[in-house]
């Protein structure tokens, strides 16, 4: 996990004190959401933190652009990790293109 907020796409300007309190707080839902965290989170509470992530909302994008990240970028990589997760997407081919249990298919 600590290598997806290397994989966004930001501007080329230093994080600011403010993004660096921003990206903190999205790395903290993102663990909170794949329970991958030290501290355990009832179910209800990891449910919160996934459903957030769930949809590209308002909500979602402001904290994206807050942490200097791009919204829509990052949610794409999100669900992509979602789904690798899930094993539903096994990986990605040298190619760039999905492979879904081993199965390769087009974009």
């Amino acid at each position: 996990m600590a290598h997806f907020q290397n994989n966004i796409e930001t501007d080329e300007r230093p994080a600011t004190p403010e993004q660096k309190l921003w990206r903190a707080v999205f790395m903290q839902a993102l663990q909170d959401a794949f329970g991958i965290n030290p501290v355990q989170l009832n179910t209800l509470e990891q449910r919160q933190a996934r459903d957030w992530m769930k949809d590209f909302t308002h909500d979602f994008a402001i904290v994206c652009e807050n942490a200097g990240f791009n919204p829509k970028q990052t949610f794409q990589k999100l669900k992509r990790y979602d789904l690798i997760k899930k094993g539903i997407v096994w990986s990605y081919s040298t190619t760039g293109r999905r492979m879904f249990k081993g199965i390769e298919v087009n974009k």
